[in-house]
């Protein structure tokens, strides 16, 4: 007589809370969710930044810094949406090819599949970016702003510095999504004792150890990506800051002649302090809101049955 426990699934099935797949679908409310928190902390700095860029004299008001919070909520929950939901099915596509969703990326899989998903993102981004930009200018409510860059100088010109937006959404969301864990995981085998050491040391000791590691690898994978997408970024603001039709920033060579004409090398870099630190308390929140939401989520039964998933692509496989 066969065995009950071979034919009756568990009720209460083990789930790795850290591993386990989640859906697109999971992974992109998960992103909205941290993307709009992540505005509600930052838009300050997003004011700073975009003001300095454009060499505009700088209000501390908050009425004037929050100035474009809500366009930027509304646009970051679709974009992190996008990041997460395509950075999670890379990662789950390539677990799957390696046979486990517990198996482990290398550092080009994690940081191409981050960089995937910020270019994805940008056709949401630029158009979102230059409302942003042109609103803490004028002042004007978020539909005027839109009716405004439309009938004065039409739709296209939503996307105008695209390519720009792209290479910085895929740097930047390699910078916050893909490096971390990368700088983290090389921490750890670096200096073991001093990171994780739970042999040898106490519970609290390593759970701070552990901390010691993320906030450092969070931290300098923020100042990697500031420092990297800045100049990209600067000429893109400069570009979508000015859209008449005399404008001297007629295209992506002459913005960037003319800033180097007008500070040099500094110019590239004008603002990256406050945008800069905004990575930084990004890639904090995201990381933090990634693991935890994530676990939340397969907690609350969101997680896929791995079994079905690589059955899926094995099939797959097969028929190809």
């Amino acid at each position: 007589m066969a065995s009950t426990s071979s034919t009756i699934p568990s009720s209460l099935p083990h789930i790795d809370l850290d591993n386990a797949p989640l859906s697109g679908t999971t992974w992109s409310v998960i992103g909205a969710l941290s993307g709009v928190l992540e505005v509600c902390v930052n838009q300050p700095t997003v004011y700073m930044k975009n003001t300095l860029q454009q060499r505009q004299p700088l209000s501390f008001s908050p009425l004037v810094m929050y100035r474009g919070t809500f366009v930027n909520a509304a646009s970051i929950a679709p974009i992190t949406a996008i990041q997460f939901g395509v950075s999670g099915m890379a990662k789950q596509f390539l677990k799957e090819r390696k046979g486990s969703q517990s198996a482990e990326l290398n550092a080009v899989e994690q940081i191409g599949s981050a960089m995937l998903a910020g270019a994805a993102s940008s056709i949401i981004v630029c158009p979102a970016d230059m409302l942003i930009i042109q609103q803490q200018k004028t002042g004007l409510s978020l539909l005027a702003q839109s009716r405004q860059i439309a009938q004065t100088f039409g739709y296209a010109k939503f996307y105008r510095g695209l390519m720009f937006a792209a290479v910085r959404e895929s740097l930047f969301t390699a910078g916050y999504m893909g490096l971390p864990p990368v700088l983290q995981k090389i921490l750890i085998q670096s200096s073991p004792s001093t990171f994780v050491d739970p042999l040898n040391t106490s519970i609290r000791k390593a759970e701070l150890g552990n901390w010691l590691s993320v906030l450092i690898s969070n931290l300098s994978s923020g100042i990697i990506a500031g420092f990297i997408t800045h100049p990209v970024d600067t000429i893109k603001t400069r570009l979508q800051g000015n859209l008449e039709p005399n404008t001297i920033y007629t295209n992506i060579r002459q913005t960037a002649k003319l800033i180097y004409a007008e500070s040099g090398l500094q110019g590239f870099f004008h603002g990256v302090i406050p945008r800069t630190g905004r990575i930084c308390i990004a890639v904090l929140l995201f990381q933090q809101c990634n693991k935890y939401m994530g676990r939340q989520a397969r907690k609350w039964g969101f997680a896929i049955d791995e079994s079905q998933v690589l059955g899926g692509h094995h099939q797959a496989h097969q028929k190809s």
